[in-house]
């Protein structure tokens, strides 16, 4: 990869992917629709003390810009989106519940919402393989388990992430820059690689995820049920798209606890969705059968990964989530581990 020096100017570069190319050699090559995202850009920049509109974004518009992409594969973690309304202030993002998924004022660890270890999501192949997981990382809410709808489960919210007063999660924010703006993700679409799962699991409706007028906590999002794939366009090649139900997000700002023990998103929120994934069955072999080619073509076998000798075959990959009506999107790192002995 490479960089253009200064993203100030107006530079068009387009780079054709294989498919593109070939399309041009046979002359059927026509533009239909293109992306638009600002992944190099860091806002933080953005000097409000500065004396004028242009001083205080000149720091990013010297910024650097990334190259074309010429690999099919390559993808926008964050793209552009346009909106007719002038009073959209604040876009929802969306944020991984687990504890510590923020510095202060974190969420509270609780049953069931997995956390990530070294940054990742490890994903357990079979019983054998969580067993060994256990041991090695001395705990269970570092890891889900592969088709169980009663065990840990990614926990993902959407919602106003901003600690302005004028966003703060009361009701009425809730409604006045989510809901009446159209930006309430019910719905949240998922993408998995095809060749690796079989099916995404998410919580039944119903589910609660809200606080109680005495500062109370409840929340619901389980027994997970699993999904099928849907015809939505894919964002990259052999991932299949679920479109999963999201339950309202209704913890409140409240005098009596601090939400920001319950939930990873500091203003008003939206939605909550839980989910897990099920394996494509040939990888949840145990260690007494032979390991699945998958693992060697895409990943690595036999692996110490942690201080002891147990070994493991993995693979690493990329959820991504989408909200159906913000488009607020998330990529979740996720190791695929089967034990493969000592």
């Amino acid at each position: 990869m490479s960089f253009l020096d200064n993203c100030g100017s107006i530079v068009l570069d387009a780079i054709l992917t294989d498919v593109g190319r070939k399309r041009m050699a046979q002359g059927t090559f026509k533009v239909s629709k293109f992306a638009l995202g600002d992944d190099e850009v860091d806002y933080s920049l953005y000097n409000k003390e500065a004396s004028d509109s242009v001083a205080r974004g000149n720091l990013i518009l010297s910024q650097s810009c990334f190259e074309a992409f010429s690999n099919d594969s390559a993808v926008i973690n964050y793209g552009l989106t346009n909106f007719v309304s002038n009073h959209v202030f604040y876009m929802p993002e969306m944020k991984l519940n687990y504890s510590g998924s923020q510095t202060t004022g974190r969420p509270e660890e609780r049953e069931g919402f997995t956390r990530p270890y070294e940054g990742v999501f490890y994903l357990s192949a079979n019983d054998e393989t969580s067993l060994k997981l256990k041991e090695d990382l001395s705990s269970d809410n570092y890891f889900l388990k592969s088709g169980n709808s009663l065990s840990n489960k990614i926990v993902i919210e959407s919602g106003i992430n901003s600690d302005e007063a004028e966003a703060s999660a009361t009701e009425s924010n809730r409604k006045d820059l989510i809901l009446d703006n159209g930006l309430l993700d019910s719905y949240m679409i998922v993408y998995v690689d095809s060749r690796l799962f079989i099916s995404v699991m998410s919580q039944p409706r119903g589910s609660k995820f809200e606080t109680r007028a005495n500062g109370a906590f409840l929340y619901n999002l389980g027994p997970l049920q699993g999904n099928t794939p849907v015809t939505l366009p894919r964002i990259i090649d052999s991932h299949d798209s679920y479109l999963i139900s999201a339950a309202d997000n209704k913890v409140m700002q409240n005098t009596t606890t601090n939400d920001l023990h319950f939930s990873a998103i500091k203003g008003a929120r939206g939605t909550v969705a839980a989910i897990g994934l099920t394996m494509e069955n040939r990888l949840c072999g145990t260690s007494t059968t032979n390991s699945d080619p998958k693992y060697a073509e895409f990943g690595k076998t036999s692996e110490v990964l942690f201080s002891g000798a147990n070994k493991y075959d993995y693979i690493d990959t990329t959820v991504y989530a989408i909200g159906a009506s913000s488009n607020a999107q998330i990529s979740i790192p996720v190791r695929i581990v089967r034990y493969a002995g000592t």
